[in-house]
Order: C-alpha cells, then sequence, then structure tokens
C-alpha cells in the first residue's frame, strides 16, 4: 500500500534541513557549483507522483517542456527541495502530505493526504533576488560606487532571465529583461580597455537579443535600431546583418534584406541560417512580382 511504499523509499533519504522530516532526499546525480539562492528563480525538469501509483500526475518530460519556478511560489515541499540543489543535479524528494497539497488534495489526479514523490532535475538559477539588491545599490549610489563587474554580471542575470522568457515564447517579457540589463549599462563608465571589453561584449548579446525579439513581434523598424547599436559597437558582427535583413524581410524591402544577408554571409560563409534566410527573402520578393 501507499504507506509501505513511502517507508521504502524514505529508507535510503536524508531529511531536508528545516521540514522537521516533511521533505526527505536523495541524490541520484550529483551537480555542480553553489546551492541554488533564496528568491532564486529556478528551470526545472520533473515527473511527481503520488506514491503507489505508477504514473506521474505531472511531468515536464511528458509535457516536452522545462518549468521554470520562482522560489517561494510553488508547491511547500517542492520549494523546499530545489532550494537544496545545486545546477545539473538530479535528486528525488519524498513529501509528506503537510508539505504537499495537503488534506485537500489536487482533484481529480492527487487525493487528499497524499504522499508524493518528485524526481527533480535543476537545470539551471537566475538569482533574482540579488540582481534585484544589486540593481537598487547601481541606483540609488551613482555610477562611480559599484564596479563595472557587479553591473555586468546583474545584467548577465537579466540576459539569462530574458531567455528563458524567449524560449518559452513570451517574447514581450523577455524584450522587457534584455531592456533592463541595456539600461544598467548604457549608463556605466569604464576605467580601461578591460572593462571596455566585458561591457560591450555583453552589450552586444543584450542589443542583439532585442532584435530578435522585436523580429519574433514583427517590429521589423525597431529590430533594425538594435542592429545598428550593434554594429555600432562591432562593424564585423555577422549576427547583427543577419537580423537586420530578417527586419528587412517583415518591412517587404526584399533587395535591402538580400544586401544585408550577403554581408551576413560574407562574414560567416558556412551558415546555414543565412542561406536559409536568403532563400526565404527570394521566394517571398517572387510572390510579390506575382
Amino acid at each position: 500500500d501507499a504507506v509501505s511504499s513511502a517507508e521504502r523509499i524514505a529508507a535510503g533519504m536524508t531529511p531536508v534541513d528545516g521540514t522537521n522530516g516533511g521533505v526527505k532526499k536523495k541524490i541520484l546525480r550529483e551537480g555542480v557549483g553553489g546551492i541554488v539562492p533564496e528568491g532564486a528563480t529556478v528551470k526545472v525538469q520533473y515527473n511527481g507522483y503520488v506514491v503507489g501509483e505508477a504514473e506521474p500526475f505531472d511531468s515536464t518530460w511528458l509535457r516536452g517542456s522545462k518549468q521554470e519556478i520562482k522560489l517561494g511560489h510553488g508547491l511547500l515541499g517542492f520549494d523546499a527541495g530545489v532550494a537544496t540543489m545545486r545546477k545539473s543535479e538530479t535528486s528525488q524528494f519524498l513529501l509528506q502530505p503537510d508539505w504537499g497539497f495537503g488534506a485537500l488534495g489536487c482533484p481529480p489526479r492527487v487525493p487528499g493526504s497524499a504522499t508524493l514523490l518528485f524526481e527533480i532535475e535543476l537545470v539551471s538559477f537566475v538569482n533574482a533576488a540579488a540582481a534585484e539588491a544589486d540593481e537598487e545599490a547601481f541606483a540609488g549610489s551613482g555610477h562611480g560606487s559599484v564596479r563595472l563587474a557587479q553591473l555586468v554580471d546583474v545584467a548577465m542575470s537579466e540576459r539569462r532571465a530574458g531567455n528563458d522568457c524567449f524560449y518559452r515564447g513570451d517574447f514581450g517579457q523577455a524584450m522587457a529583461k534584455y531592456q533592463k540589463g541595456i539600461g544598467l549599462l548604457e549608463k556605466a563608465s569604464m576605467k580601461d580597455e578591460a572593462e571596455e571589453k566585458l561591457w560591450r561584449e555583453e552589450l552586444i548579446k543584450l542589443y542583439l537579443n532585442v532584435a530578435m525579439c522585436c523580429i519574433k513581434k514583427r517590429l521589423g523598424p525597431k529590430a533594425i535600431t538594435f542592429c545598428n547599436k550593434v554594429r555600432d559597437l562591432d562593424r564585423s558582427n555577422a549576427k547583427a546583418y543577419y537580423c537586420h535583413g530578417q527586419a528587412c524581410r517583415i518591412l517587404g524591402e526584399f533587395d535591402k534584406a538580400i544586401r544585408m544577408c550577403l554581408e551576413a554571409a560574407k562574414l560567416k560563409p558556412n551558415s546555414e541560417e543565412v542561406r536559409a534566410e536568403l532563400r526565404l527573402i527570394n521566394k517571398k520578393k517572387a510572390e510579390m512580382k506575382e
């Protein structure tokens, strides 16, 4: 029965600190780096089972998409377990009912007072709380008192959070994250060439990501603006020419789109995505003539 199954599973586990035995853990694959910080936003894969049942009641693997969760906003025992993990770790967690869905359960898939078993892989996390704190410190202290490396770290956190939104198809939210990072870096000052290189590399990534969001949202003129910003920093950036070409195609400016993609092809002659874009532009141009 479910009780004996739970006892067998728990035998190979250790209690998670702060749960008074309500959550127990078994590491299946060790992770790398530090433990997830408080308030982080995590990206996970998981299977969730009612103990005693063979089929999961929820599974990101079956859905075919990773789940993004801000710690403190999910299931109590799930959050407590993930908070003990490291990047790339896979672990099992046994949740007593009070740390799961409680006496009410989650009908019809989870009965009341069910003990749950989760197998979780921590794909990545963004230290959102630290990023917000650093950003507030920057806003209140003036440019000179915050090192550029700190600003780049915050901007990088915003970019990674934006990437998670982008891969979920939430291009508007992704753009907001990227522009938040851009806003920080565009206000920054550099003291030497090494800092300028660090600043330029991160800003180029953010500009390109905004351009790609604009293309997804069919905002051609805005995409072109950000492609131009990239070329102001790096005249030989193939991705900027490629995205500019995509934006021109969206606007129906096919000759200019071809010129931009040919420039991208000169810089990156083996790029299949550039060749595919050129084929698409020529197809759209031919359709317009018919």
